[in-house]
Order: structure tokens, then C-alpha cells, then sequence
């Protein structure tokens, strides 16, 4: 079995980066962010400090709260900073 740690760590990276440059964009604090998906501030930050995962429903309503798309792109279309961790 092949071990998916350290490309799995870089992603997260790089989408809580993304979530929190698209925070900064929309004037959103972490707090804010918090009430509006129902998950508790501590929860967020803890998730956002990797102290613990996100879940996926938090993951999605985090992209509903900041207007983003949640897509998964097939690696050979993907022209975003995602195509630099390699999952394979």
C-alpha cells in the first residue's frame, strides 16, 4: 500500500490557504465563518490548526459560505497550484 500522508498534507495546505485568502477577499472572519456553516469557532480553529480533520459536510459548507466550487478535476486538466501534489 502506498503511503498518501505527505501529498494528502500538502493539499490540505494549500485549500485551507485558498479558503483563507478567499476570507481575507470577502471580509470574513474565522468567527464570522464559524456562524455562518453552525460549526463552533474552537472546532474551526482547530480544523484550520490541523489539531483535527474537517469533516467533508464542513468542508462543503465552507465552500457554500465563500461562493466556491468544491470540484474534483481530473489531474491532466487541472491547471491550478493543486497539480503540483501528486496523488499517484
Amino acid at each position: 500500500m502506498e503511503n498518501y500522508n505527505h501529498s494528502s498534507n500538502m493539499a490540505i495546505d494549500i485549500t485551507f490557504q485558498f479558503i483563507k485568502e478567499r476570507m481575507a477577499e470577502l471580509g470574513i472572519s474565522q468567527h464570522q465563518l464559524s456562524i455562518k456553516i453552525d460549526v463552533s469557532h474552537s472546532t474551526l480553529a482547530r480544523n484550520f490548526r490541523k489539531e483535527t480533520e474537517m469533516s467533508l459536510p464542513s468542508y462543503y459548507k465552507i465552500c457554500g459560505a465563500l461562493n466556491l466550487r468544491p470540484f474534483l478535476v481530473p489531474s491532466e486538466d487541472d491547471d491550478t497550484v493543486m497539480n503540483r501534489v501528486s496523488f499517484n
